[in-house]
């Protein structure tokens, strides 16, 4: 099934949608409390759009193409939307990721895998990084042009030497790789690193690891999240995944295998490679974030 039909698919699953829009409502609020007034209106727009459509694929093409355009302005930076979004995208988001990088007292060189626009890049050189970028697809902001960028190829090869970064940092990328190639770059990215930090969005997470979730118990986001069943956790992280990043961010030729796992099922994944989590560190639907998920950090060294 392509991605445009597994999107359709999940937008007819009203738990799924309902939680999304609610939880998208929260935090465009939060995060743009000056449109607040605005807001409501916005979203219930945008599911309208989706929930009118779902059974039929093309009138469902045609609503996505009139999100993008039409409600989401896709390219037009002045839109309020746009304005604020994108700042988030290269300023503050950034930057939260930084400061948390540095709480866990990273390296001078880094490998910035899956860099995107390469905000985060830039954030990391401003500090005083020596940062390298890779992607498979190169739509970086001008404002990274000065870094290096390495476009990675099918042969999954990185042209870098053993344990060459101190750091490799991969944010919201593993999950859309396709399962035949996952071995192979996490084997590329051990091989050139002496750290790795990954971000994903896991579901199903306070089944056995209870510990690590009370950390978070103050995230009322989270504790809504974690009352849904696996199933619609799952489904709502692929829901928020497509939404952000055709839909508002308008990446059509974006990789979107989506293959969300459990923190368990991510740890089985990485000790294949010969790497093992020194530290798991829950981040929960962060505050500061436009599209909130569960969110974990998984501090990885080779054995």
């Amino acid at each position: 099934m392509g991605a445009l039909l597994e999107f359709q698919d999940i937008c007819q699953k009203r738990i799924v949608t309902n939680f999304a829009k609610q939880i998208l409502k929260e935090s465009y609020s939060e995060c743009i409390p000056v449109h607040k007034a605005l807001i409501g209106e916005f979203v219930d727009e945008v599911f309208l759009l989706l929930d009118t459509s779902y059974d039929n694929s093309d009138v469902f093409s045609r609503n996505l193409e009139e999100l993008r355009v039409r409600l989401f302005h896709n390219q037009k930076e002045s839109f309020w939307f746009n304005h604020h979004y994108g700042r988030y995208k290269q300023l503050f988001k950034p930057q939260y990721r930084v400061q948390g990088l540095e709480n866990l007292s990273i390296g001078p060189k880094i490998l910035d895998f899956g860099c995107g626009k390469g905000a985060t890049s830039v954030a990391l050189s401003e500090k005083g990084y020596q940062v390298f970028l890779v992607d498979e697809i190169d739509y970086r902001d001008q404002s990274t042009k000065h870094l290096p960028f390495f476009k990675i190829t099918e042969e999954n090869v990185l042209p870098f030497p053993d344990s060459f970064f101190d750091e490799v940092i991969v944010f919201g990328v593993l999950h859309h790789v396709e399962a035949y190639r996952l071995e192979a770059l996490l084997s590329e990215i051990a091989r050139v690193s002496r750290r790795i930090i990954v971000e994903e969005d896991v579901y199903s997470s306070t089944t056995t690891l209870d510990s690590v979730t009370q950390k978070t118990s103050y995230d009322e986001q989270l504790l809504s999240y974690e009352n849904l069943t696996p199933e619609n956790q799952k489904n709502y992280l692929e829901f928020l995944d497509y939404y952000a990043n055709i839909i508002v961010q308008g990446i059509e030729n974006m990789n979107m295998p989506l293959a969300f796992r459990t923190i368990q099922e991510w740890q089985i994944v990485f000790e294949k490679q010969g790497l093992f989590v020194v530290d798991l560190i829950p981040k929960g639907f962060q505050k500061h974030y436009f599209h909130r998920s569960n969110h974990f950090w998984f501090e990885l060294a080779k054995h």
